[in-house]
């Protein structure tokens, strides 16, 4: 008898005991962060939803171990009190409620987190924004090479520096960020660069997955534009080394 008893003490607590760890570590650190992105995309959407479920569900596997630890601690009492068969009826009510619980929570958080209409119609808005953005920098690309072979024709050369590259009609229009050698047109931002003898151009996204994703690269030896989807973004994260293996046509 007091074998039984102890055996099933234990086995509660020790259950409870992990079931109240792996819930709550995993209730913390698989909780999404509160914090959304500014254009949050579908991708996005789906894995939050899926984390939200999966730590709902780790709570309530939480909350399941504090009260198998609580019926563990009480369970010799109440044999001793020849009331075993309460102790089955307490973990099959508790098994039920959880699971009760755990589908409960995880309809909510899928209801409350679900992508509307109007989610659809940011992300696909977004999505084509970006895309509008990619092609123009394309665009202007082949412009700025169109703009430098007409200064070829007039002067046989290419520009010396930047500051010839400043007189260039076409470049007027789009002056120098200050103190830079960059260039801010629509959502990219241009490096352009020339020696006389050559030149080259680099165009990235002001903010990477907002204004664009793609990163491109010219210069005087073909109107072939390279690109590349790495992440490149804003001044201090420029786009850069056009003979790396992640550029390509």
């Amino acid at each position: 008898m007091k074998f039984f008893e102890n055996k099933t003490m234990k086995k509660f607590i020790i259950t409870g005991w992990i079931l109240l760890v792996v819930g709550g570590l995993g209730a913390v650190f698989v909780e999404p962060p509160l914090l959304t992105p500014r254009h949050p995309t579908a991708y996005f959407w789906f894995w939050h939803n899926v984390r939200h479920l999966i730590a709902s569900i780790l709570t309530v596997v939480g909350v399941l171990g504090v009260v198998l630890l609580i019926v563990g601690i009480f369970t010799k009492i109440l044999a001793m009190s020849k009331t075993r068969k309460l102790i089955n009826k307490i973990g099959i009510f508790s098994l039920i409620g959880a699971i009760i619980v755990i589908l409960g929570i995880g309809l909510y958080n899928l209801n409350q987190h679900k992508i509307t209409g109007s989610d659809r119609k940011n992300i696909e808005r977004n999505i084509q924004s970006i895309s509008e953005n990619e092609e123009k920098a394309k665009e202007m690309l082949y412009r700025i090479y169109e703009a430098f072979e007409a200064f070829k024709t007039k002067n046989n050369r290419f520009p010396y520096d930047v500051e010839e590259i400043d007189t260039m009609q076409f470049f007027s229009v789009y002056p120098r960020i200050t103190k830079t050698t960059v260039r801010k047109i629509g959502g990219y931002l241009f490096n352009v660069s020339s020696f006389g003898d050559f030149w080259f151009c680099y165009a990235w996204p002001e903010e990477y997955g907002v204004t664009g994703r793609k990163s491109y690269y010219i210069d005087n030896d073909s109107p072939k534009i390279k690109w590349t989807e790495r992440k490149f973004s804003g001044i201090k994260n420029p786009a850069k080394d056009k003979d790396a293996e992640y550029w390509r046509y």
